[in-house]
């Protein structure tokens, strides 16, 4: 359970991170 919540908190960073450096 832990390691979901840690991959999905992952992806969102990521997915930010991408939309911040995309703009």
């Amino acid at each position: 359970m832990m390691l979901v919540m840690l991959l999905n908190i992952m992806a969102m960073v990521c997915f930010v991170l991408c939309i911040s450096s995309a703009m």
